[in-house]
């Protein structure tokens, strides 16, 4: 089905919602065929593929402590209210982004961050949220030809989150060669959630995070670029990434 996810780095099951599991994937996750999209997320979904990363430097990631805003229910109902899903979807995601070559020619980094944080206008998104131990993580994303996603991991206190792209070719410091897949970490990111007690297996998952990715070059483009991207999403945390 062209169902991918870069970022694989150990095997892990991955089962259709009747079959049984094959080591595919970092999480297990099911997929639905019939899932009703919008606009440009018509596109394919990538969701798990093994290929992204290969070639980058292992780091440990940089997590960040998350505030609290109890403001957030408000505002994915009203998200939801302007939604074309209405309803139909198996969680709440909307999201914006865009590259720096769109934005840092004509807007400063920190005014661009400003913008952000202000943002209140999203295209609806695909996502979904689990919870592994006492992490959970929440990925999602759209693709065709190319495509771009995330990959956040959310503990009791602290968060880390990841911006994932595909397609000609790209490349970072941290790889030596052009690749159709690669993460991209996040130098700079703030993560809200409603209610530090909904990080609990059952419950469901209230946040906003804003990430800006380090700088990369693509094959058609090698100016240096990067994306920021935020996302507003409303999950339950279970054993599994649905689709």
């Amino acid at each position: 089905n062209g169902f991918l996810r870069p970022g694989c780095q150990d095997p892990c099951l991955s089962a259709g919602r009747h079959g049984s599991a094959t080591a595919l994937s970092p999480i297990p996750y099911r997929q639905f065929n019939s899932f009703p999209l919008k606009k440009f997320t018509t596109l394919f979904l990538l969701l798990f593929s093994g290929s992204a990363g290969i070639g980058q430097t292992k780091e440990a990631p940089s997590f960040n402590f998350f505030k609290v805003d109890k403001k957030l229910a408000s505002k994915i109902k009203k998200a939801k209210a302007g939604s074309d899903f209405k309803g139909m979807a198996i969680d709440d995601c909307f999201w914006f982004f865009s590259d720096s070559l769109d934005s840092d020619d004509i807007t400063p980094v920190t005014e661009f961050r400003i913008f952000f944080d202000t943002l209140t206008t999203y295209e609806d998104g695909v996502c979904d949220c689990m919870i592994r131990n006492d992490t959970a993580i929440l990925q999602g994303g759209i693709a065709y030809e190319g495509g771009i996603g995330f990959d956040v991991r959310i503990t009791k206190e602290t968060f880390n989150g990841n911006i994932w792209i595909s397609g000609e070719g790209f490349k970072t410091d941290s790889t030596a060669d052009f690749q159709g897949e690669i993460l991209l970490k996040s130098i700079y990111q703030t993560l809200k959630i409603q209610d530090r007690k909904t990080i609990a297996s059952g419950k469901t998952l209230v946040g906003e995070i804003f990430m800006e990715s380090e700088k990369f070059l693509s094959k058609d483009d090698q100016r240096p670029n990067k994306f920021y991207m935020k996302i507003l999403f409303s999950c339950k945390l279970d054993g599994y990434i649905v689709f």
